[in-house]
């Protein structure tokens, strides 16, 4: 019975041993930490500068913006664009009738459509009245300038112009065989 007391008594030793020599290392890491009542030695996350960042141009240089020619084309590109997808449209159901706005953002989703007495809103905008015979439309460049556009069935042919308003159904009276010069 002796002999199992020892070996009892051992583990208990050995266990006490243990936890004590785990409560040091503690202690002693605590310490170097600071003790735990200071702030930690780990960096912490900065509030971003509140200055804007750093241009990627050189000192003195800015970038201009887009020219008004250029601002023009690109509503002159859309309005081509659209005209496009229109044209695909009659050509598969013989009448201009269903190049309407609900039908055309399915077609040409680069562009968003307004109806025809609906004001275009941007280049990328467009105002769209759509007949039987003919199919015309209107854009607002950036620079201010609204450009119209018309194709018609029964001339084959296409009209340009600019004017106010700035919708579809203006675009109608467009007369002209190209957009004016910038």
């Amino acid at each position: 019975m002796a002999e199992s007391r020892t070996g009892a008594s051992t583990w208990i030793i050995a266990g006490a041993i243990v936890v004590a020599g785990l409560l040091i290392a503690s202690a002693v890491y605590l310490s170097r930490a600071g003790g735990g009542n200071e702030p930690s030695p780990l960096p912490t996350p900065q509030e971003p500068p509140s200055a804007a960042p750093a241009s990627p141009l050189p000192p003195g240089e800015t970038v201009e913006p887009p020219s008004p020619a250029k601002q023009d084309l690109a509503a002159q590109r859309s309005l081509q664009t659209a005209l496009d997808s229109a044209v695909k449209i009659s050509a598969a159901t013989k009448s201009f009738a269903r190049a309407n706005a609900q039908v055309m953002a399915d077609v040409e989703p680069r562009l968003t459509y307004e109806a025809g007495g609906t004001a275009s809103a941007g280049p990328a905008n467009i105002s769209i009245l759509a007949a039987g015979t003919f199919w015309s439309a209107a854009a607002q460049s950036q620079s201010g300038t609204c450009f119209w556009i018309k194709h018609s069935a029964e001339t084959a042919g296409t009209t340009y112009g600019v004017g106010v308003p700035c919708t579809g159904a203006a675009a109608f009276h467009s007369e002209s065989p190209s957009w004016p010069a910038a």
